[in-house]
């Protein structure tokens, strides 16, 4: 496969509510203050800022993803954090595997690190899932609801050069403010991904944890995610982004 790794810098800032919440005073600001990691535009896929969190939507014949990365740190260990949203477009079911569902290349300029992903029940045994769910559900989905405004549209239309149309978010276009927000809306959400089968039409989503050896992410050189989908693999590179 086609080496396609792209220099990553990473923008430090406190994250906004999609992604934890609001920090209270300087200092506990700069306790929370997280790395943020913007997915690029490729052939294959695009991206959205939705309420200021940078999401990448892939769609495939058989497939449709959101993904969106940053770091969590869960008692002394620090994660990336890979939040995925999978919707089956095939008419066969698809079983999702989350330990087959994606990896991570981490070039530290002295090695290549290949990271893969946590299993869901270490993960599990360290946060309070419920609580996990009740987050993305309220966070995650405030970003995405807000796709569905006009202005977001009008946002999206002007970072994709296309003219902002109201016909566009009534179409099932795939790259609409309503879809994307429909396709969450919609989705089975078990916050730490496990094992499903996914029938036609149907959608999962939650978070892949991959736990960070002895590396600085935010000093990495080079920061590709690989995702294997039922349309083949995609390689997804990550760019800077401006702090707010």
């Amino acid at each position: 496969m086609k080496s396609f790794l792209v220099t990553a810098i990473v923008c430090w800032a406190v994250l906004p509510a999609a992604f934890g919440g609001q920090a209270g005073d300087a200092k506990k600001a700069k306790e929370t203050r997280s790395a943020i990691y913007c997915p690029a535009t490729t052939d294959y896929s695009k991206l959205y800022y939705l309420n200021g969190v940078p999401f990448a939507v892939i769609n495939g014949d058989s497939s449709y993803y959101l993904l969106a990365l940053a770091t969590e740190r869960i008692g002394r260990e620090k994660y990336f954090r890979l939040w995925l949203l999978f919707k089956n477009k095939a008419a066969s079911p698809y079983l999702f595997e989350p330990l087959r569902a994606a990896r991570i290349s981490l070039n530290t300029g002295d090695r290549i690190v290949d990271l893969v992903p946590s299993s869901p029940g270490e993960v599990s045994d360290q946060i309070d899932s419920l609580r996990q769910a009740g987050r993305t559900m309220s966070d995650i989905g405030e970003s995405l609801k807000s796709a569905t405004e006009p202005a977001g549209d009008k946002a999206r239309a002007a970072l994709q050069d296309e003219p902002a149309s109201p016909a566009r978010e009534q179409s099932g276009d795939p790259n609409s403010g309503a879809y994307i927000y429909e396709a969450y809306r919609s989705s089975f959400n078990s916050a730490v991904l496990r094992k499903n089968t996914v029938f036609r039409d149907k959608n999962i989503t939650g978070y892949l944890y991959f736990r960070l050896p002895q590396v600085e992410p935010e000093k990495a050189l080079n920061i590709t995610v690989l995702l294997s989908t039922p349309d083949g693999q995609k390689l997804l590179p990550f760019l800077p982004q401006e702090s707010e």
